[in-house]
């Protein structure tokens, strides 16, 4: 297990504030805008996330892409249909944002890295037109990450988002094969993605200024959100279609504790 560690120099009998001239130093700013603290990892513990539906999954709309003859070769054998609720084989469900809503309060977190050694974080964010659709539908990533937007179709895409606050992402590509870099500067979460050459083709963006965040899906049905120091949390689940879902946590030192989102019936 490793730790964040915080280096601080001092020294001087004037011209400090009062916190340095006591021996502490006053809150920083971190790479990702928080104010506080690094966490103490020392002990800490492990919270177990998963999320499952129960009923009869509802069946959306088809999708007409005749508009555009790429996309409407793509439906040329079948329609396509939307699906606004996508379940595993087991009961446990896709596309749904799982984060640490409350309780980080004063912690700070270095800057999102590749192959993070604290949180082994895959911070690979590649979002893509792809076969007339967006993939991922739902994307999580952390604040000043890179995300490579990508057309994958021999097809005109325009990728637009808005967040509340920064740039907007605008990500114009007539081109298969193009692709563009762009990152979000504040943590927000459900920023709707639309096309605005195919009506049809939408998805949503969740940025974080922290690392306890996962999208469950087909290959991540359960996921460890650690290392978590001991204490009370409020987890929230968010779908776009069946909405949100809170749950109350503590963590005691060391311990792994295990909770399920329940959708559904």
């Amino acid at each position: 297990m490793s730790a964040f560690l915080v280096a601080a120099c001092g020294g001087g009998s004037s011209g400090g504030d009062t916190d340095a001239l006591n021996g502490a130093a006053p809150p920083a700013p971190s790479a990702t805008g928080r104010t506080g603290t690094p966490p103490d990892l020392s002990n800490a513990g492990t919270i177990v996330v998963t999320a499952t539906f129960a009923g009869e999954v509802p069946e959306g709309p088809i999708i007409d892409m005749r508009s555009d003859p790429s996309c409407g070769r793509l439906q040329s054998s079948e329609r396509r249909r939307a699906r606004p609720v996508t379940v595993n084989d087991d009961g446990t469900l896709r596309s749904v944002l799982v984060y640490v809503r409350e309780g980080l309060e004063g912690m700070t977190f270095p800057a999102a890295v590749p192959a993070d050694p604290v949180f082994g974080f895959d911070l690979e964010g590649i979002f893509a037109a792809e076969d007339c659709v967006f993939r991922p539908h739902v994307l999580a990533m952390r604040t000043g990450q890179a995300m490579t937007v990508r057309n994958s179709d021999e097809t005109h895409h325009r990728a637009t988002a808005k967040p509340a606050n920064g740039p907007a992402l605008r990500a114009d590509q007539p081109m298969a094969g193009m692709e563009m870099q762009h990152s979000f500067a504040n943590p927000e979460v459900g920023i709707p993605v639309r096309c605005e050459m195919h009506s049809w083709m939408s998805a949503f963006i969740h940025v974080f200024d922290h690392p306890y965040f996962t999208v469950l899906g087909e290959d991540n049905r359960r996921f460890e959100l650690d290392p978590l120091p001991p204490g009370d949390y409020v987890l929230e689940a968010w779908h776009d279609t069946l909405g949100t879902q809170e749950l109350r946590v503590t963590v005691t030192p060391s311990s792994v504790t295990e909770v399920n989102f329940a959708f559904g019936e």
